[in-house]
């Protein structure tokens, strides 16, 4: 069911992304709003798995162990999205967006191998994201499309820093453990806004999806030689975003705010990732000029 969902989401953007590329209409001359723009967005976003415990990144088949859960702590971690482009006033424009999420949680869990050993101890999240893409909008009425096509550049590491877990001997942790994730491809996105009438508010939906192709790196005391390489994995990565947005004049430029509720979703083939998520919040500010 799951798959089925997100092909069918995967479509609609390279669809709805193909079509703005054909388009050839300017925006209604009398609201055209081209020229040069620059944001930040402020994240609160909590990371999650599928699997939540010791066995998704560092329990890898320890002889014996009858038992391997645990949870990360359930609190907001900050993160930035920075963004920069051009669009001229026939919604043709570029840009290159930058996002950054590094931070430390603290993990509970339990590790059975005939006696029970607690796992406490930090867990290091570390995602960096950059996206250079072409854009096309359009504009109907109080209505807004804007679609994107591009590449996309992902790294994403989960590892324990210390090297070991609080009750687990030197010996048996003697370097860091986690996942190493590193990849390139193409993404694909596309946005609709509605505005409030001549409000300068707006309510906006977007939806993102990268594919990345790259080397998973997973360290373990439990593996053969401590070190497993996953050569040429496919990951996807979806991103959705639903909130509000509002423009207000400033010394002859424009200021734009907004908030928003997203979520992300990194899926990989072989499921070394664990199926990681972030969903939280967002604020943003920016200039338009």
């Amino acid at each position: 069911m799951r798959v089925t969902i997100l092909n069918a989401a995967f479509a609609v953007l390279v669809a709805g992304a193909a079509s703005l590329a054909t388009a050839q209409d300017c925006w209604e001359p009398n609201r055209c709003e081209c020229g040069w723009y620059a944001g930040v967005e402020y994240l609160l976003l909590k990371p999650d798995t599928h699997r939540q415990g010791f066995d998704g990144f560092f329990y890898e088949g320890a002889p014996g162990a009858a038992l391997a859960e645990g949870s990360y702590s359930n609190e907001l971690q900050g993160g930035l999205r920075f963004e920069a482009g051009h669009v001229d006033c026939c919604g043709r424009g570029a840009r290159g967006r930058y996002f950054a999420y590094d931070n430390t949680l603290d993990y509970t869990g339990e590790w059975d191998g005939g006696v029970p050993v607690a796992l406490l101890g930090p867990v290091t999240v570390d995602i960096d994201v950059v996206d250079l893409e072409l854009t096309k909008s359009v504009r109907r009425g109080d209505w807004e499309l804007q679609g994107a096509a591009g590449a996309r550049y992902g790294k994403l590491q989960i590892t324990d820093p210390s090297g070991m877990f609080a009750g687990l001997a030197a010996a048996v942790f003697g370097g860091a453990t986690g996942v190493d994730y590193e990849g390139v491809g193409p993404t694909v996105a596309l946005e609709l806004g509605r505005r409030l009438g001549d409000s300068g508010t707006k309510l906006v939906g977007r939806g993102r999806m990268g594919l990345l192709f790259g080397d998973a790196v997973v360290d373990s005391a439990f593996l053969a030689g401590g070190r497993a390489r996953f050569d040429d994995e496919f990951t996807q990565v979806w991103e959705f975003q639903l909130g509000v947005e509002t423009k207000r004049a400033l010394a002859g430029h424009r200021v734009d705010l907004g908030a928003y509720w997203e979520t992300q979703y990194w899926d990989s083939e072989s499921g070394v990732l664990d199926d990681f998520r972030l969903h939280g919040v967002a604020l943003k500010a920016g200039l338009s000029y």
